[in-house]
């Protein structure tokens, strides 16, 4: 039986029953009454609620490798202008809970506690209102003595380590403030002047066991379900750490620093940085680790990271009551082709206590236009190749990529490597298939090729049918053959860890509508694991697919 937990974004209105005496006569009079009233008035007012028709939906759905588990990152809707926080949600009972907020952070964020403070004032603020409208005075004294005692307290200044992070504050909150903190005044939003949380980045489950690791304000948490100690700090640095992965193996993780890559075992004191010198001035932009967790792929570049084109453009958006005009960085055709340079490397990682990880050049390209893409690279099953596409916009044509990881011979008397005065060794990757993409410009960033349980054939979607549909390719032969047929388009979602189908969402029965389907990847037979019609977007599938975790609209 397949369990769908839709996070609903569509609206709704409730209609409760009203309780009331009111005789036959009475009901009559007010029917009456009502249809001689005056005419509803279609002004702005009636027809466009103040609050907008649309909020923050949930993002980053996930699910743990046990299937017990679903996770994702949610604001509600009085909470619009901060972050989100992680949500998680038992797909055993349906129940859910919010793991992080602002007083979960507040102990180890300055920027947090700002937040918590000003909500804890704006909380005072309101019972003390309270308390003068009903002339009540609270137990234990006044409540303007109470308010005098807060006011004190709150003077005391934050303390901080001089290296741009605070020091973790444990004891500057009671329980009652640290419940205050998680309150959110329905006029938040519109308060322009007051601090904003920045909630959770990002997130990863653990490969084996039910724990995460969770980014925050640039720092790392570690987040064990049913743990008594909540939120562990793992990092207080002053560059933010990104892309954070796990040890194939659980023991730790990597995570980027700026630039460099870095391995840390949980309970060790040793930090390992693992990226290597690059040359040309180029440095690491994306990684990912091999599934044997030797060797490590990733792309590098020699732009700035972050770093736009320099132009602006103004757009216009209506979601709200009224037009809003947001000023965003925008590429067009005729800005100039920057001279960027962008590579794929292969590099086996060092031991821990040496030196000698080698490091393979396998791709390298300059920039032909802003449609050009090259993706992160797949890593086969057995850890012995990755693959790739690139889209050159100037010729329109797409090429799958193959690199072999092979090691560089020794030799037989010192045991070095022939090239080891050398920054790197250059084996460049064989175009196992091209073609020519005329179709949709969004087509080419879909284009992520992904390897099947036998380390050696293909999936990928293309749009050489005219639909985009996933296809298998056997690169010894060079042979591309569809896998999903039809007048109707399919988006792979991923792969479960043993590779023995893919999940998909597929426009299959409806044009309107998107559904969730496991899709056999021998046969190419579609089951549908979604009940109801309609959109299901950022769906996240158990390995088994027997829950699917999704917003639904």
């Amino acid at each position: 039986m397949i369990r769908t937990f839709a996070l609903v974004a569509s609206l709704a209105l409730a209609f409760a029953p009203l309780v009331s005496g009111l005789s036959a006569q009475d009901k009559a009079s007010e029917k009456k009454s009502k249809e001689s009233s005056e005419e509803v008035e279609f002004d702005l007012e009636t027809i466009f609620d103040e609050k907008g028709l649309f909020g923050p939906s949930a993002r980053s759905l996930t699910i743990s490798e046990d299937g017990a588990y679903g996770a994702y990152l949610y604001r509600p809707y009085d909470e619009r202008r901060h972050g989100s926080d992680l949500w998680i949600v038992d797909l055993k009972t349906g129940e859910t809970e919010r793991v992080t907020s602002v007083s979960a952070f507040a102990p180890f964020q300055k920027r947090t506690r700002k937040v918590g403070k000003h909500r804890i004032a704006a909380a005072k603020k309101r019972k003390e209102k309270e308390s003068k409208e009903s002339d009540d005075e609270t137990e234990g004294g006044s409540w303007s003595d109470l308010k005098k005692k807060a006011d004190e307290g709150s003077k005391e200044t934050d303390k901080d380590d001089g290296d741009g992070k605070e020091e973790d504050s444990t004891e500057d909150f009671t329980d009652e403030e640290l419940r205050m903190m998680d309150v959110v005044d329905e006029d938040d939003a519109d308060d322009d002047d007051a601090p904003r949380y920045s909630g959770v980045s990002s997130y990863t489950w653990a490969p084996e066991a039910n724990e995460m690791l969770v980014t925050s304000g640039g720092d790392v948490y570690r987040y064990v379900i049913g743990g008594e100690e909540g939120l562990v700090r793992l990092t207080k640095t002053r560059q933010s750490e990104r892309n954070v992965q796990y040890l194939p193996d659980g023991s730790g993780y990597t995570a980027l620093i700026g630039d460099a890559l870095v391995r840390v075992h949980f309970g060790d004191h040793f930090v390992d940085q693992l990226d290597p010198r690059l040359p040309d001035g180029m440095s690491m932009r994306s990684y990912r680790l091999s599934p044997d967790g030797e060797r490590v792929v990733f792309l590098a570049s020699n732009s700035e990271r972050g770093s736009g084109g320099g132009r602006t453009v103004d757009i216009a958006t209506y979601r709200n009551r009224f037009m809003k005009v947001r000023t965003v960085p925008r590429t067009v055709s005729d800005d100039p082709i920057r001279a960027t340079r962008t590579a794929v490397f292969l590099y086996g990682l060092p031991k821990p206590d040496a030196e000698n990880g080698e490091l393979i050049r396998v791709y390298e390209r300059k920039s032909s236009g802003p449609r050009d893409v090259l993706r992160l690279p797949d890593w086969a099953p057995d850890s012995s190749r990755v693959t790739f596409a690139v889209f050159e916009q100037s010729s329109e044509e797409g090429h799958v990529m193959e690199a072999v990881f092979e090691q560089d011979e020794e030799d037989d008397d010192t045991g070095k490597k022939k090239e080891e005065d050398e920054d790197h060794v250059v084996r460049d990757a064989k175009v196992v298939h091209r073609f020519l993409h005329t179709g949709g410009p969004n087509t080419p960033r879909m284009i992520e090729p992904r390897y099947l349980a036998d380390s050696r054939r293909i999936m990928l979607l293309t749009e050489q049918t005219g639909f985009r549909h996933l296809h298998v390719l056997d690169p010894v032969y060079e042979a591309l053959e569809p896998l999903t047929r039809g007048h109707f388009e399919v988006y792979p979602i991923g792969m479960p860890k043993d590779r023995s189908c893919v999940f998909a969402e597929a426009t299959r029965e409806d044009s309107a509508c998107l559904d969730v389907y496991r899709v056999d990847l021998e046969s190419g037979e579609m089951t549908r694991l979604t009940p109801e019609r309609g959109q299901y977007s950022g769906a996240a599938i158990c390995p088994k697919g027997e829950h699917v975790l999704a917003t639904f609209s």
